[in-house]
């Protein structure tokens, strides 16, 4: 019997140290991925949003790359100071949460109407 406990003691300290290994392994690689996305500048959407919801002059067809799925209609129309219902005629958006609706799937629609809009002499 005194074999058999020491035996399944054995196991389990063996068990626990691979545990272990992998928990160190995969914290390490952890701490990499973000110290990349933190020179990426990702890290912090916040501020990202902060500063372009502060922006004074409207962005223009050279920033259309801020343009992400999270944003709603509402917010690229007023940070490129589109008319309110520029991107919902030009997207036959019927959806009437718009323009508090975000764009998900529309984004790279979004972009190339944005694109369209600022580029049209007006």
């Amino acid at each position: 019997m005194e074999g058999s406990t020491l035996m399944k003691r054995n196991i389990l300290l063996i068990a626990l140290g691979v545990l272990g290994v992998i928990t160190i392994v995969l914290a390490v690689l952890l701490v990499r991925e973000y110290q990349a996305l933190n020179r990426a500048g990702l890290t912090n959407p916040g501020r990202y949003r902060m500063h372009l919801s502060h922006v004074h002059a409207p962005l223009t067809v050279n920033d259309i790359g801020v343009i992400q799925s999270w944003m709603t209609f509402d917010y690229v129309n007023r940070i490129f100071a589109l008319p309110a219902d520029q991107l919902k005629t030009a997207l036959k958006i019927t959806d009437a949460r718009y323009p508090h609706l975000r764009l998900g799937t529309y984004t790279s629609d979004v972009k190339d109407a944005v694109k369209s809009y600022l580029t049209t002499p007006k």
